[in-house]
């Protein structure tokens, strides 16, 4: 068994060092060129200069590596709760402002008579009772001014019962 194996180290150490002589004669061989053609001239009518030719490298075989696009990751999603009393004719608060993409939760209490929360541009009507609490939740993403409104006939002023949505 260790012949074979002392035959195949001597086999790859011969092979290595032909590689090597190989790599050794070919940089001789171009330094030589070099040399030689580094101090031809070139005369012409006028002057007369003194060019080194370009010597040529072996082509080098280069892969470029494959690019893969990173998706950004998704911004966090904020909580914004709104405790909203709605009464005979008006919201409290009246205006709420959020941002694109921020999860919306409402808590919105009668006071005195039955009323509601409505957003036609988010899908969004609630009703409820007087003096009881209704929670509405959604996702605020459409940028923009929305009006909400109360959609229960509440009495003489229920028009003017409105308030803005505001999306950044």
């Amino acid at each position: 068994m260790k012949k074979p194996l002392a035959i195949a180290i001597t086999a790859l150490l011969l092979t290595s060092l032909t590689a090597c002589q190989k790599v050794e004669d070919w940089e001789n061989q171009k330094t030589k060129a070099a040399e030689e053609t580094a101090t031809e001239e070139i005369t012409t009518p006028e002057t007369t200069k003194t060019e080194t030719p370009a010597v040529t490298e072996p082509a080098i075989e280069t892969t470029t590596p494959e690019v893969t696009a990173v998706e950004e990751p998704a911004p966090i999603q904020e909580i914004k709760t709104f405790n909203i009393t709605a009464k005979q004719f008006e919201f409290i608060p009246n205006t709420i402002s959020v941002n694109e993409g921020d999860k919306v939760v409402i808590n919105l209490t009668s006071e005195d008579v039955m009323h509601g929360f409505a957003v036609t541009e988010y899908g969004i009507s609630q009703t409820v009772e007087a003096g009881q609490t209704a929670t509405i939740e959604f996702t605020a993403d459409k940028k923009g001014i929305f009006t909400f409104k109360c959609p229960v006939d509440c009495g003489e002023g229920h028009t003017e019962m409105i308030g803005n949505l505001i999306v950044n």
